[in-house]
């Protein structure tokens, strides 16, 4: 019977995971409906340099710009640390990529960082599985230290840019070289013989950290004027697949 109970906690807890993702897809939608885009910065990418640390991968390193263009201080709130696939990105404050073969987006988000994805997935799987007895405290107590942490660390990613002023940053995507890909119904084949293309999509919203931030933090967030809101695509950018 107590089986029976974890296991159902664990599937509720999925569902959640779930219905919370779509959640976030309708947001996204109705947010692009209602925030302009932004024309007070400019987000350019510069390059994309890759290396081969092994034989089984190559890592990606995505140089790009963020330049106030206006005479008043602006502050963002971003996480110039990740990128995520735009298929699946559980947060505004983290950029998003896009991928291209020629002039056809790759809808899928196993074409990066596919093992670190495994990775953190198993360890999840172990901790509930660890954890089973006293499941349901378990979850309680993992929701509130991952909302406290990820509280402060949207806290910590404000930028604050003075009038006129450029900044550089970089953040790096993993390849494990695998070629071919499937998502749903689709399928893609990495061909090194065509030319693939990145670019990155910015959404700023200070109402959608709401659910996400402490009751002190999002004070922060909602009574800095300066910080700015909607959205901006960078530039496309060939990106290396070749071998």
């Amino acid at each position: 019977m107590q089986e029976r109970s974890s296991k159902c906690l664990i599937n509720y807890f999925c569902l959640i995971i779930c219905i919370d993702y779509l959640g976030l897809v309708i947001f996204l939608f109705i947010g692009l409906c209602t925030n302009a885009q932004n024309t007070d910065i400019e987000v350019q990418i510069d390059s994309i340099t890759d290396q081969d640390p092994s034989t089984s991968e190559r890592i990606f390193t995505v140089h790009y710009h963020i330049q106030n263009k206006t005479k008043n201080l602006i502050s963002i709130v971003l996480n110039t640390k990740e990128l995520r696939s735009n298929m699946f990105n559980g947060s505004s404050w983290i950029p998003s990529y896009r991928l291209f073969q020629e002039k056809n987006m790759i809808e899928t988000n196993t074409v990066f960082d596919s093992k670190k994805s495994d990775v953190v997935l198993k360890k999840i799987m172990q901790d509930l599985e660890n954890n089973r007895k006293g499941l349901a405290n378990y979850l309680l107590i993992q929701q509130k230290e991952l909302k406290i942490k990820k509280s402060k660390k949207i806290i910590e990613s404000i930028i604050k840019f003075q009038p006129n002023e450029t900044k550089n940053f970089s953040a790096t995507l993993s390849w494990d070289k695998n070629r071919y890909h499937k998502f749903e119904d689709n399928e893609y084949f990495l061909d090194q013989k065509t030319t693939h293309y990145l670019d990155l999509f910015l959404y700023f919203n200070k109402e959608e950290l709401a659910s996400t931030l402490l009751p002190e933090d999002l004070k922060i967030i909602l009574n800095d004027p300066t910080i700015g809101t909607g959205w901006i695509y960078t530039n496309k950018v060939e990106i290396n697949f070749r071998d």
